[in-house]
């Protein structure tokens, strides 16, 4: 199954999980690392995935993917 996120055509759930949480973490890419590093530091990974699936109606996102992309994220910016 190919899911598509933002006009980009993505071939695994792993790999749309990523590109989202990284879209919602800095989006366009307005936000340097501190901002990023902020929303980590306020919220879990499991409510930046409900909040980026509500946001952009990524109803066919694997929640569980998501929050794991968020920990991934957390680990490469708050080591």
């Amino acid at each position: 199954m190919s899911y598509l996120f933002q006009a980009t055509l993505i071939d695994t759930m792993g790999q749309y999980a990523i590109l989202a949480a990284e879209e919602h973490l800095n989006p366009g890419g307005a936000n340097d690392e501190a901002t990023q590093r902020e929303h980590l530091q306020r919220e879990t990974d499991a409510e930046l995935a409900d909040e980026a699936i509500s946001a952009w109606a990524l109803d066919d996102m694997d929640v569980t993917a998501l929050s794991a992309a968020f920990a991934d994220l957390r680990r490469q910016l708050c080591a």
